[in-house]
Order: C-alpha cells, then sequence, then structure tokens
C-alpha cells in the first residue's frame, strides 16, 4: 500500500506514534551518540527489468556486425532509456536523519 492509499487522519497517526518513539529513544541514548535514521529505496526490480532489456539490446546491436537482426522484443527505444533513468532514480531515492546527541 502507497502512502497515497492511506486516508489523512491514519497517516497523521502514524506519523505522531512513530514521532514519539524517535523522541523516546533519542532521550534514552547517552551523549555523544551517533543516531542515524535512514528510509528503505523504493522497489528495484523495475530497473532490473530494464536493465536486462538494455542488456539484451546491447548484445543484440553487437551481433548486428555478424548480420543478424535485432528481434522485437530486444529493441531499445529513447522512451526506454528514459524510463530507466527514471526508476533508476526512483530507486535510489531515499532520506538520511544524522543527530549527535
Amino acid at each position: 500500500m502507497d502512502v497515497e492509499d492511506v486516508p489523512e487522519d491514519e497517516l497523521e497517526e502514524a506519523l505522531e506514534r512513530f514521532n514519539e518513539r524517535l523522541t523516546r529513544l533519542h532521550s534514552a541514548l547517552p551523549a555523544n551518540t551517533a543516531f542515524i535514521v535512514l528510509t528503505g529505496h523504493s522497489d528495484p526490480r523495475p530497473m532490473l527489468s530494464l536493465a536486462s532489456r538494455r542488456a539484451r539490446f546491447d548484445r543484440a546491436y553487437r551481433a548486428l556486425q555478424n548480420g543478424e537482426a535485432i528481434k522485437d522484443e530486444d529493441k531499445w527505444t529513447t522512451e526506454d532509456e528514459r524510463d530507466l533513468e527514471r526508476v533508476v532514480a526512483e530507486a535510489r531515492e531515499g532520506m538520511a536523519f544524522f543527530c549527535v546527541k
């Protein structure tokens, strides 16, 4: 379930509980302790799928020198390239919070 699918009141309540837990955790830490919170990354499967298609295209393109044709399923377009760039950026997205108490 995406955040966009969660009702606003449920999301607000969950964020408040999360904030309270982080506050309690931070308060319990000894002085000079690094407190680091990292979010996860997005799903890498679309990126891996497109990267695999790109690799097939690269192999097929190199095979053109041997007189072989590129199959329709191995063709790679400018739109495919943009999609790959987009899903790579999405897979890398995340957030980090660093604090030393």
